[in-house]
Parts: structure tokens; C-alpha cells; sequence
């Protein structure tokens, strides 16, 4: 058999090919809601290498014929000679030889290469194994672009597709599987190929596949756990929205709407909760904005109590968010506010006068971080104390309840607090605890004054408006002050100072039956007298006969 001579690469074949470069389709990424960026990075993928377009190679394919013509077979006179060459049946194409179909190989015919598969048909429309791309009626494509098969390859001189890297085609980078498709809407590591196969870079994309915004920096890479101008980018480069962020960097949190930008100078409705965000985004927490109040989850307080320490009291936010101010009903109880919302105290309930049950409240008054009168090395709050002490052992001997504002050494606010708590209770009558002190330079006073409550228009009551002047309160306090300074004068020698009108808080404010007691001056002789345990004793016993008698002569 006589063979044909080696054909330099397609030399031939390649010459009747028609020049078909094609563009792949751009497809432009768009969105007028999302915000450009100044970024700027010349930063390449790592697996990028600059490559041109011109290919001018004219290496042969490896496994290419050596023959460039069919074997000559001299046939005898009426022989039919078996056949050899193209066959097209069943819509395919095959080559035979000698009536037998070869496979897996390349085939010269019709003045060109052909490469059939495993299973004899001509390859078209695609990829042959050595890597050569083929169009649709199998010839080898020219150079550059070619769409074959609904998909983008990339073919070098020589009719071999570029695969399984990046190229750089006329300015734009592309990437390729290893069967030589071009990405398309598809990321690669952490970049992402558009619908046209370029790199996006320095632009955001939409991922149909993710359903999400990401924003591609300058150089191609995601961005991922920071900001682009309103916008916030995940883990991972997907688009925050209709979630809240916490920001580590900025130790605030955010919102960011449906359309993934921050909620800013605004209040939002979120899962049936109001949030407030501020100028920059950041969501308000544990303050007030407004007469509403935000607490630590951010959520704005509704129909609960609130504590503010910088206003060192109770707040009551009401259905609407809202505080309240005056007089207001909560769960069936009135509570009074002031204008600023603060809480007062609760309104006492009614008290049914001279129905007793031998239950005292006692107040030792001061406390804490207020020592009431210091003179002579004394301390008021000290010598209240031991007043009520004394006072409390020899009342609890002798079988009544006590009830007290204080049992040790504490601040209680005696504008409304110590009358709040008496009120609470089913205290019989409340005995406010006092040492007096003139306060005048050479002055020397001694002697025990005994308070009731007088009303005075420039100290109106607070918490106490229904009672405070109830005729029965007002004469109980009366005949209390009456039994009490008797004995203590008695009981004591002090010197009779009366009993005296006055508005003071605690008279004021408690719907009880109200006395202030003043057992003795501080800034005079008369203080060492009143710091001497056995004269206190004896202020003690008058204190407890004169309680004896109030219950005796109660009607």
C-alpha cells in the first residue's frame, strides 16, 4: 500500500475556512438604586495571566493523520470495491473505511479533517478529545470567538480552545471551565463572570442564582463584612436587607431596608416592633427620643415600666409608646406622675379611720447620703436610728406589728417614697422620727416639738390629694400627737415645745394618721442629753405609753 506524505498542521483544510470571530454578547449589569464607589485597585486575579489574541502557532493536532490521503486500491475488472470515505445516514456523519466505520480518530476527507467519536459519528458542534472545537458541520473553527453548542469558546490559532484559566481578551478578563466554556454569570473563586463572560470590576452585580447584590472592588474581588456607602456586604459579599446588622467596627446596629439600604433619621415598624434609627444609621438603644423610650434591644417600651437611672425614677410608657404624665390608672391603680413623666408614687386607697389592728410604721428619718442635722460630733440620722431601735424592740416586747421605712443605714426619699411605703400597708398610724437643730449661731434651744399636718397652699399634695385633708385623718393625726407629746413630756422632763402645724412631706403625702416627732436640739447643751442611752430610753417609754393611750381611747 502506497502513503501519502505528512501534511503541515491543516494547511490545506484551515485555507477554506471562513473567518468567523465572533464578539460574546455583553450584557450590561444594572441598578439606579445602588451607589458607585471611588474604590480603586489595579489588583488582578491570581491565576490571570496576561495573554494576547494573536495566535500564531501552526502546530499540527497530535493525533492528526500522517497520511494525507485515503490508501489506493486497484480493483479487478466487475470487483466492487468496498468503500471507503464519507457516509451520511440516520442524519449522522461517518467515515468508513472499507465498509467498516472508524472511531475515536481524525479523518482527511473532502480536503479537510473531520474527528469521529467512540461511537463513529462525526463530532460537531463541540469538543473533540484532544481539545480542538469543531462547528456545526464539523470543520475546525477560526481563531477567536466561536458559539457553538448554545455555549462561548475561546479558539487559538490552530483550532484548539483555551481552557481551565484566565485570558485577557482585548482588554477584558475572562475565565474557562476545563472543557474550554467560558464562565458566564458564574463565580470563579471570588470573582464573578457576567452574562457576557467579563470580569466584573468595580461594579455591583445582581446573582440570579443567589438571589442577591454583590459588589465587585476594583480588581475583581467580592467585598464581604463592610460598608459601600449605604449599602452592607455579608459574609460571604451578599447584600444585607430587611435585616439588622451589628457592626463591630462602628459597635452600633443597623437596619437595612428592602432595598438594602440603612435606615437613617427615622422611625420603622419591624416584625410589629418600633425601632428609631439615628442621622448615621445607628439604631437608638436605652434612651429616650422623645417622650418614647428605647430599651437595650432597641424596641421602643410600650404599655411597661421603664427605670432611667440618669433620672433616678420610674417611667410608665403607654399603649403608643408614650410616657404618662399625672394622674393615670394602671392595672386598676392610680399612680401619679410628674410632667416630666417621672413617677411619684401611687395613690393611696381609702382608709377606714379608727378601724385598728395594733400595726405601727415607724420612719427613722434621714439615712444614707443624707445625715439630716450634724452638730456636737452627731449625726441626726445616727440618733434617729436609735430612737427607733430602742423604740421598735420594746413595741414588737409588748406585741404590736412594726413596719418601718428603713432598718438600717440607707437613703429613702422623703418627699413621696417614705408615704408610699406606709401607704402600702394596713399600718394603723405613722411616726416620723426627728432630733431638731435651730441653726442659729449663739442660739440655745432645747426641748421636744411634736408636727401634724397643716395644710399650705404653696405645698400642695402630690399622692396624697384625696386624704390628706379628710376630716377623720386630720383629727386621728391630732389626738395621736396629743397622746404621744404628753407621755414623752412626762415620761422624758424635756421641755414642752407644743404641737405644731406644718406641711411637711411626710404628714403631707401619708393617708394614715401622720405625726413628726422633734425629741431634742443638736446644736445646744441639750445634745449630750439626747446622745445618753438612758435618757433615750426614757424618750422610748414616752413614746410607747403614748401609743398605749391613742389605742384606749379610740372609739
Amino acid at each position: 500500500m502506497k502513503k501519502a506524505t505528512k501534511l503541515t498542521f491543516l494547511t490545506a483544510a484551515l485555507s477554506l475556512f471562513l473567518p468567523q470571530f465572533v464578539l460574546a454578547e455583553t450584557v450590561t449589569d444594572t441598578t439606579t438604586t445602588l451607589p458607585t464607589t471611588s474604590e480603586e485597585t489595579t489588583q488582578l486575579p491570581t491565576t490571570q495571566q496576561e495573554e494576547t489574541t494573536t495566535e500564531k502557532t501552526t502546530e499540527a493536532p497530535v493525533s492528526l493523520p500522517t497520511d494525507a490521503k485515503n490508501d489506493i486500491y486497484y480493483y479487478k475488472p466487475g470487483e466492487r470495491p468496498p468503500y471507503t470515505g464519507i457516509l451520511r445516514a440516520d442524519g449522522n456523519i461517518y467515515y468508513h473505511e472499507k465498509d467498516k466505520p472508524v472511531t475515536s480518530t481524525w479523518k482527511w476527507a473532502e480536503n479537510r479533517y473531520f474527528y469521529f467519536g467512540e461511537d463513529g459519528k462525526m463530532v460537531r458542534n463541540g469538543l473533540t478529545p484532544d481539545g480542538y472545537l469543531v462547528d456545526n458541520e464539523g470543520m475546525l473553527v477560526s481563531p477567536g470567538w466561536s458559539y457553538q453548542g448554545g455555549k462561548w469558546y475561546y479558539a487559538l490559532s490552530g483550532g484548539k480552545v483555551f481552557r481551565g484559566d484566565w485570558k485577557k481578551i482585548d482588554g477584558v478578563w475572562y475565565a474557562f471551565h476545563d472543557n474550554g466554556v467560558m464562565y458566564s454569570h458564574e463565580w470563579s473563586g471570588s470573582y464573578f463572570l457576567k452574562d457576557s463572560g467579563a470580569m466584573a470590576d468595580n461594579e455591583w452585580v445582581f446573582d440570579r442564582n443567589y438571589n442577591s447584590w454583590f459588589y465587585i472592588k476594583p480588581g475583581g474581588k467580592y467585598a464581604q463584612n463592610e460598608w459601600n456607602g449605604s449599602y452592607y456586604l455579608k459574609s460571604g459579599g451578599y447584600m444585607a436587607k430587611s435585616e439588622f446588622i451589628y457592626d463591630p467596627n462602628y459597635k452600633a446596629t443597623y437596619y437595612l431596608k428592602e432595598d438594602g439600604s440603612y435606615a437613617r433619621s427615622q422611625w420603622l415598624l419591624i416584625q410589629n416592633k418600633w425601632y428609631h434609627f439615628q442621622k448615621a444609621g445607628e439604631m437608638d438603644k436605652n434612651k429616650w427620643v422623645g417622650a418614647y423610650y428605647v430599651k437595650e434591644d432597641g424596641s421602643m417600651a410600650e404599655k411597661e415600666w421603664i427605670y432611667d437611672g440618669s433620672y433616678g425614677g420610674w417611667f410608665y410608657l403607654q399603649e403608643g409608646g408614650s410616657y404618662v404624665r399625672n394622674l393615670f390608672t394602671i392595672d386598676g391603680k392610680k399612680h401619679v406622675f410628674q410632667s416630666d413623666g417621672l413617677w411619684v408614687a401611687e395613690v393611696p386607697e381609702a382608709v377606714n379611720y379608727g378601724q385598728y389592728k395594733n400595726v405601727i410604721f415607724l420612719d427613722p428619718g434621714h439615712g444614707g447620703k443624707d445625715p439630716g442635722a450634724v452638730y456636737n460630733g452627731l449625726r441626726e440620722k445616727d440618733l434617729n436610728m436609735q430612737i427607733y431601735r430602742k423604740l421598735r424592740s420594746e413595741l414588737e416586747r409588748l406585741g404590736y406589728t412594726v413596719l418601718t421605712s428603713r432598718d438600717k443605714d440607707e437613703f429613702v426619699d422623703f418627699v413621696t417614697e417614705r408615704s408610699q411605703m406606709a401607704n402600702k400597708t394596713d399600718a394603723d398610724f405613722f411616726i416620723s422620727i426627728h432630733f431638731n437643730a435651730s441653726g442659729v449661731r449663739g442660739q440655745s434651744r432645747s426641748g421636744v416639738e411634736t408636727y401634724i399636718y397643716e395644710a399650705d397652699e404653696d405645698l400642695p399634695p402630690r399622692i396624697n390629694k384625696e386624704a390628706h385633708d379628710n376630716p377623720l385623718r386630720m383629727s386621728e393625726s391630732k389626738r395621736l400627737a396629743e397622746n404621744l407629746h404628753a407621755s414623752i413630756i412626762e415620761k422624758s422632763g424635756a421641755k414642752d415645745r407644743g404641737i405644731r402645724g406644718a406641711s411637711f412631706a411626710v404628714l403631707r403625702e401619708t393617708a394614715k394618721p401622720a405625726v413628726l416627732l422633734e425629741l431634742g436640739y443638736m446644736d445646744g447643751p441639750e445634745s449630750k442629753k439626747i446622745s445618753d442611752s438612758a435618757y433615750q430610753d426614757k424618750l422610748v417609754a414616752g413614746i410607747v405609753s403614748g401609743i398605749q393611750n391613742f389605742y384606749k381611747t379610740a372609739k
